[in-house]
C-alpha cells in the first residue's frame, strides 16, 4: 500500500506572496505528487488544482469568478474572524453565486486558538446568518469534501463510517447554534463505537 502524499498548504502572508510564487510551489508540488490546498491566493490555487482555499474574509468579484466551474470548495473560518476582531467571510454571497462552502476551525494558536465546532457553527448562524441546514451542511458532507474524505464520512448513509454525535435532550436541531457555548452533545460515535 502506497501512503497518501501529505497536503501543501501555501499561506500567503497578507498577500506579500506574489502570484509567480504561489505558481512556482503549486508546479514543485504537482511534480512529487502533493495535493494541494491554499490558504489565500485564490484564483492561482483554483488554477492549480486545490482542493480548498481558505482565509476568505474579503472577496472580490475576481475571486468568486475563479470559483466557478472548478472543483474547488471554499473554507471559512469564523472562529478565526472572532478572535481578530477581522471581517466575516460573505457566506450569503457564496451561496447566492451558488459557490460551495464549509465551515473550519483554523486550530492554530495565532488566529484561532480554539478546535470548538460548536462554535464554529453558532458563528456559522449568528454572525454569517446561515440557517441551521446550511450550517450542518458546511459542517458535515462539505468539510467531508474539502479533505477529500466525502465518500468515506459526511453522511449518515450505507457505506460510509458510522461517525455521528447524540445530543442531549433538546428541543430542536436549530437549537444546536443558538445554544452557543453550551455543550450538547452526549454521545459520539466513531466508526460505529462509541467513544467514551
Amino acid at each position: 500500500n502506497k501512503a497518501k502524499p501529505k497536503l501543501l498548504m501555501v499561506k500567503p502572508i497578507k498577500s506579500a506572496l506574489k502570484p509567480w510564487f504561489i505558481w512556482s510551489i503549486f508546479i514543485i508540488a504537482h511534480v512529487i505528487g502533493m495535493p494541494n490546498v491554499s490558504i489565500g491566493g485564490v484564483k492561482a490555487s483554483i488554477d492549480n488544482d486545490c482542493i480548498s482555499v481558505d482565509h476568505l474574509e474579503v472577496m472580490k468579484d475576481e475571486d468568486f469568478l475563479a470559483f466557478k466551474d472548478s472543483n474547488c470548495i471554499a473554507t471559512l473560518l469564523p472562529s478565526c474572524s472572532f478572535f481578530l476582531g477581522i471581517p466575516y467571510s460573505p457566506a450569503k454571497e457564496f451561496i447566492e453565486k451558488n459557490i460551495p462552502f464549509n465551515l473550519a476551525t483554523d486550530y492554530n494558536p495565532g488566529s484561532s486558538p480554539s478546535g470548538n465546532m460548536n462554535f464554529v457553527s453558532s458563528l456559522g448562524s449568528i454572525k454569517l446568518k446561515l440557517s441551521s441546514e446550511q450550517v450542518i451542511n458546511a459542517t458535515t458532507i462539505n468539510g467531508a469534501y474539502a479533505m477529500e474524505l466525502h465518500k468515506e464520512i459526511g453522511t449518515i448513509s450505507i457505506g460510509k463510517k458510522a461517525n455521528f454525535f447524540i445530543t442531549k435532550q433538546i428541543p430542536s436541531y436549530q437549537y444546536l447554534n443558538y445554544s452557543f457555548g453550551e455543550n450538547l452533545i452526549n454521545k459520539v460515535f466513531l466508526r460505529g463505537k462509541e467513544i467514551k
